[in-house]
């Protein structure tokens, strides 16, 4: 049987293992000591939990393990430990009673769920984002330009297998085109997997790789990135960004709640532990006392002490799990899955997490990429940027077909959905700006979801086209159709379906869409025939497919010119070495010739000299017969403002690198700076050659560069 003192210590230990629970210690990142401490943190939780997903791995086959490699693995926790500093010092004071940073690590930590890649495949985010760039390409009217860098091979649009999804303004071989330089804009740099859409090893390093020469992969993408408004890209990165900061917030919001819970459990605890220390050293001290009663009252109240401490340790636990489950399950946030998080933390709770409101749902998954490109911290947090990018996945004009092909559920058309179709009208009764983008139907199909989907999800499940997303030609409808008699309601149904038909109208027979940019200058004539106007459209199309054309070999001009400067540039450094080894045969040729003038050594130059290259034992035997003359060691870098001082300049070119001779040279040529080659490999030679170039021999003109 335990003493009393043995318990009280016993006890104590529980005090100080239940203020460890909730214990607060903010990091200060300006600290090195304590900013390592914090990456030690990273460290140890992502081990934790990759063990957790391997092991679930093993039972579930399903799950993806290639996203957690070496590469990709330690940039997701550099960008961590980047953020964590900003996230404490924006909401540390705002929640003093956890840490913010770990509670962020946490939030940020791999999760036992599906990765970017099954995003992609579920939702096709590489072809959405290949729809906004055409569509930005055709709004601004570079489109034909753009065309000189898509691949025109039937080799290289095979490659990619575009997805059941047919678009209302763009051919399915433009798309092809735009995908595979999406696809294969890194395939040049190590660690390029052609299998995934993003977040491979060529992505993971892409903060440490140089872009490598002729890279014609990269170069056509950024080509083509570089024709759309740098403005309009700038604004969809940061929506993207700021979308992650309101997740992030609303998730520490939630967890602070959650928190609350565990530490007045957790403090309440602590206070019974104390009372009952309290109490065990009064019974000890009593028990010393010849007059000490029964004791019947102290062992009342330590029983009920014991029922009291068995019910806040519940509570404890429980609030203690749900803080956990809530970080472990934060990606229920993203699909479908919320009302699971909603079972988990409840209505009130789950209701007070963010959700972001999509508008631009094809902008949002080329943000994606945009941001993956720029190397963004943000990007290659777990979990936050998923959550954003499957919201806007969710929003697609497709998604409602992907969600109910992963579910397995045979699509069956909802009795109300029926109903509605026979009489639109009355069905569509609140009126707005454009029906095809708002939430105004039942999702078919899906009874799990309380939300609702937009009438270009629904043009796309049942028809598997995907409605244009406006079309600035006819923005003109709108206001001369407010003049008549329509309500508002049926102005904007109309201007929907006369943009599709309008879209859909101007296609051929090989669904390429023609005559993008161009307008009508001329009404046609009353008395053209139906083969007329045939010929008219083929002509149209045959102009369009020339101007394409043209693109393409202005393109190539343009890449021929390059290769011409390349060439030019060698043409140059090779000229300069002919220079090079005339000078040197023409001081070899004289090297026989009497001199009339003595030198005496060690000799002082009248000219500021530097001396370049040469082996060190070279140098160590001439510079006593030269002293005061400057000679450069042979591991250093040609310095541009001591070759510019310089009167002349001489090279041993026996111990030089051809890119620091090549340097040297551009430098004397571009400043006319004297510069002469040292012809021998002895010391004493070299030594006798400078000075009586010095001195102004004429025998010894032939060594100067010319």
């Amino acid at each position: 049987m335990k003493t009393i003192n043995e318990k009280i210590k016993e006890l104590q230990q529980i005090i100080e293992q239940t203020k460890a629970l909730i214990e607060v210690a903010p990091y200060n990142f300006d600290d090195n000591a304590s900013a390592k401490s914090f990456d030690k943190y990273i460290e140890a939780l992502f081990k934790n939990r990759l063990t957790l997903i391997r092991s679930y791995g093993q039972q579930n086959k399903e799950v993806d393990l290639s996203e957690f490699n070496y590469d990709i693995l330690t940039r997701r926790q550099q960008a961590i430990s980047a953020l964590a500093a900003k996230v404490q010092e924006d909401y540390q004071s705002q929640y003093p009673d956890f840490s913010v940073a770990e509670i962020f690590a946490q939030f940020c930590a791999p999760c036992p769920t599906d990765t970017f890649g099954k995003l992609d495949e579920l939702y096709h985010v590489e072809a959405a984002a290949a729809i906004w760039i055409l569509d930005q390409l055709r709004n601004s009217g570079k489109l034909d330009e753009a065309l000189a860098y898509l691949p025109e091979s039937r080799e290289e649009l095979d490659r990619i297998d575009l997805p059941d999804v047919t678009d209302s303004v763009h051919c399915d071989d433009l798309i092809r085109g735009m995908l595979y330089i999406i696809r294969y804009r890194n395939s040049s740099k190590a660690g390029f997997d052609s299998t995934k859409a993003f977040m491979d090893s060529a992505d993971a390093t892409l903060a440490n790789s140089d872009k490598p020469d002729g890279d014609p992969a990269g170069e056509r993408f950024e080509a083509v990135i570089d024709l759309l408004d740098s403005d309009t890209i700038d604004d969809l990165r940061d929506r993207f960004i700021a979308y992650t900061h309101h997740l992030t917030q609303s998730c520490l919001s939630v967890y602070d709640k959650l928190n609350e819970k565990a530490v007045s459990a957790a403090k309440t605890k602590i206070a019974m532990l104390e009372k009952e220390i309290e109490n065990s050293k009064q019974t000890e001290s009593a028990a010393s006392v010849l007059n000490q009663t029964d004791g019947t009252n102290v062992t009342l109240t330590a029983s009920d002490t014991r029922e009291n401490a068995m019910a806040v340790e519940e509570d404890l636990q429980n609030a203690l799990y749900l803080r956990e489950a809530f970080y472990m399950n934060i990606m229920l946030q993203s699909g479908g899955f919320r009302h699971q998080l909603k079972d988990l933390l409840g209505e009130e709770l789950s209701a007070q997490l963010y959700r972001p409101m999509i508008s631009d749902p094809f902008g949002m998954c080329f943000a994606f990429f945009s941001l993956l490109d720029s190397n963004s911290d943000v990007i290659w947090l777990y979990n936050l940027p998923y959550i954003i990018l499957a919201d806007s996945c969710l929003e697609l004009p497709w998604a409602s077909a992907e969600l109910i092909r992963a579910q397995g559920d045979s699509p069956k058309p909802a009795p109300a959905l029926i109903e509605a179709a026979k009489d639109p009208e009355r069905y569509l009764a609140t009126p707005s700006e454009s029906l095809l983008n708002q939430k105004l139907v039942a999702p078919p199909f899906l009874g799990i979801s309380e939300d609702k989907i937009c009438f270009s999800q629904l043009v796309y499940l049942f028809s598997g086209v995907v409605p244009p997303r406006g079309m600035p030609e006819l923005s003109y409808l709108k206001a001369l159709l407010s003049d008549s008699d329509l309500s508002e309601n049926e102005i904007n149904i109309l201007y929907d379906y006369l943009t599709l038909a309008c879209s859909l109208s101007r296609r051929d027979e090989n669904y390429v869409f023609i005559d993008e940019d161009e307008e009508e200058n001329e009404e046609p004539s009353e008395n053209i025939t139906d083969e007329s106007l045939s010929e008219l459209r083929e002509l149209k199309r045959e102009n369009k497919n020339l101007k394409a054309m043209l693109n393409k070999l202005e393109h190539r001009l343009k890449e021929s010119a390059e290769a011409l400067d390349h060439a030019n540039d060698s043409l140059n450094e090779a000229t300069a070495e002919l220079g090079e080894l005339r000078s040197m045969i023409r001081e070899v040729d004289n090297s026989e010739k009497e001199y009339s003038v003595t030198v005496t050594f060690p000799y002082s130059a009248q000219k500021r000299a530097v001396v370049f290259g040469g082996h060190l034992s070279w140098l160590k035997a001439i510079r006593p017969l030269l002293p005061n003359v400057r000679f450069v060691e042979p591991s250093a870098q040609p310095n541009a403002g001591l070759i510019m001082n310089a009167d002349v300049i001489w090279i041993q070119t026996n111990a030089m690198s051809h890119s620091d001779f090549y340097k040297i040279i551009d430098i004397v040529r571009k400043h006319n700076i004297e510069l002469h080659y040292f012809t021998y490999a002895s010391a004493e030679k070299c030594a006798e050659q400078f000075a009586l170039n010095d001195m102004g021999e004429p025998e010894d003109n032939s060594g100067k560069e010319s």
